[in-house]
């Protein structure tokens, strides 16, 4: 299990994500995913669901895809980190998508997420990016 230390005062039960995908079978098996990290999560269809659920939960951890209807995965990321609240504008991203790493790393070296795993998402991929930006800076990554 994963804990955030510096966060852990905000979730008394532990680390939360949300989860933003527009493709209900992918935040299913990312929900799934995070569980096994005991990690729990709250998911969003888009974007900007998914900056509101954001806001209103302050979570450990944003998952998010990028290409998504009514606010894009770049957008979000963005919005986030030009939030006025540190605690949001600094929140852990991982970023998963389909589209090619070469697009994704120039994007999220952009945009300042913290990691990227492709679609298909692999359980190892997945765990070893989560490990990683939950424990930025912590002496434990």
């Amino acid at each position: 299990m994963l804990s955030t230390p510096q966060n852990s005062a905000r979730q008394p039960n532990g680390p939360v994500a949300v989860v933003v995908d527009d493709n209900r079978v992918t935040r299913r098996l990312i929900r799934t995913l995070l569980h096994r990290l005991g990690i729990r999560s709250v998911t969003a269809p888009d974007g900007q669901a998914g900056l509101q659920t954001v806001q209103r939960i302050q979570p450990d951890l944003i998952v998010t895809d990028l290409e998504m209807p009514n606010m894009t995965g770049e957008q979000l990321v963005q919005a986030v980190r030009c939030n006025v609240d540190p605690r949001i504008a600094n929140l852990p991203i991982v970023v998963c998508s389909s589209c090619s790493e070469t697009f994704v790393a120039s994007a999220i070296s952009n945009l300042r997420a913290d990691a990227f795993v492709p679609k298909p998402i692999g359980n190892d991929d997945f765990r070893t990016a989560v490990h990683q930006v939950m424990h930025q800076g912590d002496g434990t990554a």
